[in-house]
């Protein structure tokens, strides 16, 4: 699905074919994230786990999102009505992706947020 009229830029809604597209987006936009530069200090590591995180966060493929199609400058992904995160998952894959000195410390972080 598109919209957009005159100048306006073109929104397309994500589907299987958009998945490397998004990716590269979101890679791109979070690699000054405070939180994530925190969790994965080295750029190298930060490359290497963004995408698993991503899925574990939002599923795989991510289908719920939109992105503007024209030169890829920004996308937003969201939770699908009906669907529930895994949070175990996600944290069990945090844990084992980040530093070993930042696991407690993490854990304790993602607990505050589930409050």
């Amino acid at each position: 699905m598109q919209s957009g009229d005159g100048d306006a830029p073109s929104i397309k809604t994500i589907d299987l074919q958009d998945h490397s597209r998004v990716l590269a987006i979101l890679t791109t936009a979070f690699t000054m994230c405070p939180l994530l530069r925190w969790l994965y200090p080295e750029p190298r590591e930060y490359l290497q786990h963004f995408n698993g995180l991503l899925k574990h966060h939002c599923g795989s493929p991510y289908s719920s999102g939109a992105y503007l199609s024209e030169g890829d400058k920004g996308a937003i992904l969201w939770d699908t009505a009906g669907e529930k995160r895994d949070n175990t998952s996600m944290m069990e894959f945090l844990l084992k992706s980040i530093p070993a000195h930042r696991r407690s410390e993490t854990e304790r972080l993602f607990e505050t947020f589930g409050k």
